[in-house]
């Protein structure tokens, strides 16, 4: 279903006021990360950012620890739907953004400004991040695929589930099944 769809709407909730304050945020940033990327020329050679800078005590980042605090990241499905769905955005509040231009701004987080991530926030990393290159998410118009220095297309099976071990499943078969559409999974082992 997901890989014949022309776009994957990924509905997180949110109320008008968080989703245009998470679309200017993640505007914003993304912006930064680029004119960053332009100087440097590497994702890893980006500079980490400032906790003194003013722009880290902004009342928005607020909205996206709203947006990241949804039970939709914590589920083992959702992976599936985002990793092989085609052209994944996401609604928030009032708002709709590209699923990877997030990742981005996620990826940027952990990298070089983990100072903004609460303590036991829901863990929004690897397995979700990830998805951008391992189930080919690079395809995009918006992404930028010189970006992501960490990512490899070449993880393991194994790998992968074991990054998904913190999520819910009812079923705990879930945990294999709803990965066997991922692109390790194809992989010779």
């Amino acid at each position: 279903i997901y890989r014949l769809a022309d776009k994957t709407l990924i509905w997180l909730g949110g109320d008008e006021h968080s989703g245009s304050e998470m679309a200017a945020l993640l505007h914003e940033v993304n912006e930064r990360i680029s004119s960053q990327l332009s100087n440097c020329g590497s994702w890893n050679d980006l500079q980490p950012a400032n906790a003194d800078d003013q722009f880290f005590q902004d009342k928005r980042w607020a909205s996206l620890d709203k947006l990241f605090a949804s039970p939709w990241f914590t589920r083992v499905w959702v992976i599936q739907e985002v990793g092989i769905g085609s052209n994944p955005w996401v609604l928030f509040g009032n708002s709709e953004f590209d699923w990877t231009s997030l990742m981005r701004l996620q990826q940027w987080r952990i990298d070089y400004a983990s100072f903004l991530i609460p303590p036991n926030s829901i863990p929004v990393h690897g397995v979700h991040t990830g998805t951008v290159y391992d189930w080919g998410v690079e395809n995009s118009p918006l992404q930028m695929k010189q970006d992501f220095g960490a990512f490899s297309k070449k993880g393991s099976f194994i790998k992968t589930l074991n990054n998904a071990k913190g999520l819910n499943a009812t079923d705990p078969r879930d945990f294999v099944y709803s990965f066997l559409g991922h692109p390790s999974a194809f992989l010779p082992t």
